[in-house]
């Protein structure tokens, strides 16, 4: 236990520096963008992790939802299965968005649920029920690019990075802290003030129960609280030629 604790903390204290090289470097690079918004070729669909539950059949955060319009929405009719994961798939919800947004732009239609998607992610290991601590992220980008999606993950990825590798046409499915323990947000912009200054990003957040998660602000002073500096990027040169 001792050893592996101190394996975590090498691995931090390495992660760090090499966050801030990176950190260094991104800022240097964001010096040539001119000031204003930075938006992918395609603002991504919303998805809804609670499929826009009404609020008034929710038993509280992570309590059982009551909704059975919402449930089918979802992908099943099992209101017990629909309040388990409604509450577990926010990046399952994040890949979604981003399949739908990408099948519309070729004239075609993602047909398949939040549920089908949580069925295939546990075909393929992704979450472990029993210890019921998220999605694993090598698992998302397994799922993604079994529907033709070009992903990848990435750790110690700072603010500055971000917006670049948003600059170059790619969401980000970035990890944050929550009050639950851990959560997936999907960024697709970003706004610079002078001299490449970053101010923050745009984004959607899967979870929608207290407050609309559509087309979302949060400065990067805010952000760097929150973020893991974990992230899914997905590019979208390939996807929309």
């Amino acid at each position: 236990m001792e050893r592996n604790g101190l394996s975590r903390k090498f691995h931090k204290t390495i992660g760090d520096g090499l966050s801030e090289i990176r950190n260094i470097i991104a800022k240097r690079e964001l010096e040539v963008l001119k000031p204003g918004e930075y938006l992918v070729q395609k603002k991504p669909n919303y998805v809804s992790q609670i499929a826009d539950a009404d609020k008034d059949l929710i038993n509280g955060f992570y309590g059982a939802i009551d909704d059975r319009t919402a449930a089918s929405k979802f992908g099943t009719n099992n209101l017990e299965e629909f309040s388990y994961w409604a509450w577990r798939s926010c990046g399952i919800a994040c890949i979604q968005a981003v399949l739908q947004t990408v099948y519309e732009c070729r004239g075609d239609k993602f047909e398949l649920t939040t549920m089908d998607l949580i069925r295939e992610g546990l075909e393929l290991g992704g979450y472990d029920v029993e210890k019921d601590v998220g999605w694993y992220h090598k698992a998302l980008v397994d799922l993604s690019r079994k529907h033709g999606l070009d992903s990848r993950m990435q750790k110690f990825i700072p603010a500055p990075e971000i917006a670049l590798i948003i600059s170059n046409n790619n969401y980000v499915i970035s990890s944050v802290k929550s009050n639950s323990g851990g959560h997936l947000l999907l960024l697709y912009g970003f706004k610079l003030k002078r001299k490449g200054e970053l101010v923050g990003f745009w984004y959607h957040d899967p979870n929608n129960f207290k407050t609309d998660g559509k087309n979302r602000f949060i400065s990067k002073e805010e952000f760097n609280k929150l973020s893991t500096r974990r992230i899914i990027r997905i590019s979208l040169k390939k996807q929309l030629d």
